[in-house]
């Protein structure tokens, strides 16, 4: 016991010594042997039915352990039989202190004996004034040294002290709490003497996890929970009979918590040590990626046809906000150039659509002579661009539609918000004109 007392204080088995030279001797108990536990067990059997006065002496309970052969067996020879005998034993002095000490308490006794004589005179006046008898540590050691008041004063403060907790008492104790208050009433009184019981002041309950938290790890469980009310939070209750019946049995004491003998918490740990752990379900496409697929592109014109009508269905009520200012410049611009639209020398407008092929906003050369003809073909073989020769205006726009290959949009990329402006932006042109 030294050494353990040592190890958790962090000192050496020596010092600890030392320090118990200059108190009282400490002792730890002594092993309980596998005779004394069999003469436990055949006394419980023998003097469980017999009255206080015809119980069996200890020498006949000791010959009634020698003729019985069965004990005598464990005893000398079954091991597994004798453990069983000692789990018993243990399980019925559980509720005893696990480690008793033997102190000697003689020095501290004439202490004490001294104290108390020193203060009965002041303790018998408390008494005789007040009618309540008094304690010499209370005297003594807390008294003088907190308040510094006479006795006759603190009489006064205890009599103003109980008057007070009486009237409260009495006060609450009659006060009726309305039902939209008493789950919360009945929580803190559940979560209240967990702790006191425990001595864990930050202690929370939880009713899912009660045998784990609670009576696995914590040696208590909850006694008198009625038996017509599912075992769970207060909070979750929604009947109000219900309620008030846990409410009223928690406030008069018919549920409490009590502390578990040895042999509840060895079942409730074998009973977890059996449950199997519950497996999260998985999903039926686990595995791999879950990103959503895009549409692949295609230059089928039916295909086409088909993106678009399912990208108008989507776009049906998507609008860009754009600012007034803004709307009235760009359909200006637009007026504009459909206005100057055909004639010549006229100015390019800044406006582009982004929608078409890109080599269609390209100007067609001007007519070539025939001595630039032939410079071009000289050049040919040192310039490697102008071997390239561009295709007139009037040869593009003589080609068919349907040879012409439509751009898809994809619903909210940057092109389909700068068609739907565009949209937009010509009717309200059209709207000027």
């Amino acid at each position: 016991m030294v050494a353990q007392v040592a190890k958790e204080q962090g000192v050496t088995p020596d010092c600890i010594r030392q320090l118990a030279g200059q108190a009282a001797t400490i002792k730890d108990r002594r092993a309980v042997s596998n005779w004394n536990v069999l003469v436990y067990i055949k006394g419980k059997e023998l003097n469980a039915d017999c009255p206080v006065g015809s119980k069996s002496q200890l020498v006949e309970i000791q010959d009634e352990v020698k003729k019985d052969a069965d004990l005598m067996n464990a005893l000398n020879h079954d091991k597994d039989r004798m453990a069983e005998l000692r789990a018993e034993y243990d399980d019925n002095h559980s509720d005893k202190q696990s480690a008793i000490m033997r102190v000697s308490t003689r020095s501290a006794a004439r202490i004490v004996g001294n104290s108390i004589t020193a203060c009965q005179g002041q303790m018998d006046y408390v008494n005789d004034n007040s009618g309540a008898w008094d304690s010499a540590p209370l005297c003594v050691a807390h008294i003088r040294p907190q308040y510094s008041q006479a006795f006759l004063e603190m009489v006064y403060l205890l009599e103003d002290y109980a008057c007070t907790v009486t009237t409260t008492l009495l006060s609450v104790g009659s006060k009726k709490v309305p039902t939209n208050k008493m789950q919360s009433a009945t929580v803190e009184f559940i979560l209240q003497g967990l702790c006191e019981i425990t001595k864990v002041s930050n202690l929370t309950m939880s009713y899912s996890r009660y045998d784990q938290d609670i009576r696995a790890a914590q040696g208590v469980m909850v006694e008198g929970w009625p038996v017509d009310i599912k075992f769970i939070a207060p909070s979750k209750l929604k009947v109000a009979f219900q309620i008030q019946t846990l409410y009223n049995t928690w406030k008069l004491g018919e549920a409490y918590w009590r502390v578990m003998t040895a042999a509840e918490k060895r079942e409730a740990r074998q009973e977890l040590a059996e449950w199997e752990p519950v497996v999260r379900a998985k999903r039926s496409n686990a595995g791999g990626s879950h990103k959503r697929k895009r549409r692949p592109d295609t230059d089928d014109e039916g295909d086409a046809d088909k993106d678009d009508k399912d990208m108008d269905d989507d776009d049906a009520g998507y609008r860009l906000k754009k600012k007034a200012r803004t709307v009235v410049k760009n359909g200006a611009a637009i007026a504009g150039n459909m206005k100057d639209k055909g004639k010549k020398g006229a100015s390019k407008s800044k406006y582009t659509d982004t929608t078409a092929n890109t080599k269609s906003t390209k100007r067609a050369p001007k007519q070539k002579s025939t001595n630039d003809n032939e410079d071009a073909e000289e050049a040919e073989g040192s310039s490697k661009k102008s071997r390239v020769l561009k295709k007139p205006r009037a040869d593009k726009e003589k080609k068919p539609a349907g040879l012409k290959k439509k751009r898809k949009l994809v619903p909210g990329s940057k092109a389909t918000i700068v068609e739907a402006q565009f949209v937009e932006s010509r009717a309200l042109a059209e709207e000027v004109r």
